[in-house]
């Protein structure tokens, strides 16, 4: 079983690969697009932490990210957080989670400066995601099966994720911010899934996920309302005792259909190409 599993992965493999090497598009048979209607829940779910200096990946509950909210008390989640939906055998295999996040994005409803979380750290939390800042270690996400990437401002590449953090002449900063970009299609109402009385121009699919972090030492304004634009960073220390992470959308409409969604990231260098067979292949099963 465990060598034909690989040989139809191989084959997979080889058919995105020459798709992608011809410059065409391509679907996955079988997979249905989600189509959310405008102020619909899209959730993030969190993969994992990697780093290339390490063979070894980490949840991303086990640092001082927001825990998920226990729905019957209204309190963070204690112990290990369990993967929300089903996973593959092949996500399975690469380690892959979906794990619950606190990032909160309504279908075209953009946010400005929201809170995520105010946490206190424990000190064997503060320690891990410290070395973590230092190991180079990427946060990997997921919104509609897409993996969250970080755009170069110097270039056309990207990364998979964001940094944890940065060190910087000894300091440790953590990116405690993200501005999340979300890129939709509007589809056309005859391959809608299921309308149900709403109108056509109030659906989108999801066919993009980028980020952009920063730091911030968050402050209060005059009404004790949270703001972000504080230039100062936050800066970590073994005796950092509160944490605040805040976030922001904003969605934006794309010529991308959803069935050729991934020709973007397939189309990139091929060590870039390389990273994205992993989570292709496993979001069609």
């Amino acid at each position: 079983m465990g060598l034909r599993s690989a040989l139809v992965a191989a084959l997979v493999l080889a058919a995105f690969a020459l798709a992608a090497d011809r410059g065409g598009g391509f679907y996955l048979p079988g997979v249905a697009p989600t189509d959310y209607e405008d102020g619909a829940l899209v959730e993030v779910l969190a993969n994992k932490l990697e780093s290339k200096s390490e063979h070894l990946a980490y949840d991303y509950h086990s640092v001082l990210f927001c825990r998920p909210l226990d729905e019957a008390s209204g309190e963070e989640k204690k112990g290990r957080v369990r993967s929300k939906k089903h996973l593959n055998f092949g996500q399975l295999m690469t380690g892959e989670r979906a794990e619950a996040t606190r990032y909160e994005l309504n279908m075209m409803v953009d946010e400005t400066c929201k809170l995520a979380c105010i946490s206190k750290p424990s000190k064997k939390a503060l320690l891990q995601t410290m070395k973590m800042i230092k190991k180079g270690f990427m946060v990997r996400l997921n919104a509609d099966n897409m993996p969250v990437i970080t755009r170069s401002k110097q270039s056309e590449s990207y990364w998979l994720g964001f940094p944890v953090g940065i060190e910087h002449e000894q300091d440790l900063v953590l990116f405690n911010h993200v501005s999340f970009t979300v890129l939709v299609h509007r589809p056309a109402p005859n391959v809608i899934s299921k309308l149900d009385g709403i109108s056509a121009d109030r659906v989108h699919r999801v066919v993009g996920f980028e980020a952009s972090v920063r730091s911030i030492d968050h402050k209060l304004d005059a009404q004790g309302k949270l703001t972000c634009d504080s230039t100062s960073q936050l800066k970590l220390t073994q005796s950092t005792e509160r944490l605040v992470f805040s976030y922001d959308v904003s969605f934006k409409e794309s010529d991308q259909p959803w069935a050729t969604r991934w020709d973007p990231l397939l189309k990139a260098s091929l060590e870039q190409r390389r990273v994205q067979w992993l989570p292709l292949i496993n979001s069609s099963a």
